[in-house]
């Protein structure tokens, strides 16, 4: 029988992961900047500039992504004085689960759909 999997085992598995893809993806970049720089004469420096770019890129996706996704799906943040059932429940299960309470967002859109966007629950939103 399967033993069941713990929430707390999820998040430190999703964060494992994330810090390997990130390394992976600098390191793949790496990789082409080498090739490339050695086609042109100077295989360390097109890995170093590879490199920079992968990491300056990773950086912006880290600390400005979830702000990304919510611009480009059109989300617009709810009021406090908007949607106070929506506020409540939302408010409810942050106190249950010892977290801050996330910022809300409405996209306006006849498909019915819904996503959580943060790097940590400091910088959490839900749309």
């Amino acid at each position: 029988m399967n033993e069941p999997v713990h929430l707390y085992d999820q998040i430190s598995r999703n964060k494992r992961n994330s810090i390997l893809l990130m390394i992976s993806a600098i390191a793949l970049l790496a990789a082409v900047g080498y090739v490339f720089g050695t086609y042109y004469g100077s295989p360390v420096s097109g890995m170093l500039s590879a490199s920079g770019f992968a990491a300056f890129y990773l950086l912006i996706s880290w600390f400005a992504g979830d702000k990304i996704v919510l611009t480009q799906s059109g989300a617009r943040e709810i009021g406090p004085n908007e949607e106070q059932v929506l506020h409540n429940i939302v408010e409810s299960l942050a106190i249950g689960l010892g977290i801050p309470v996330p910022r809300l967002y409405l996209i306006d859109d006849t498909a019915p759909n819904a996503f959580a966007t943060g790097r940590d629950p400091k910088h959490a939103s839900v749309a």
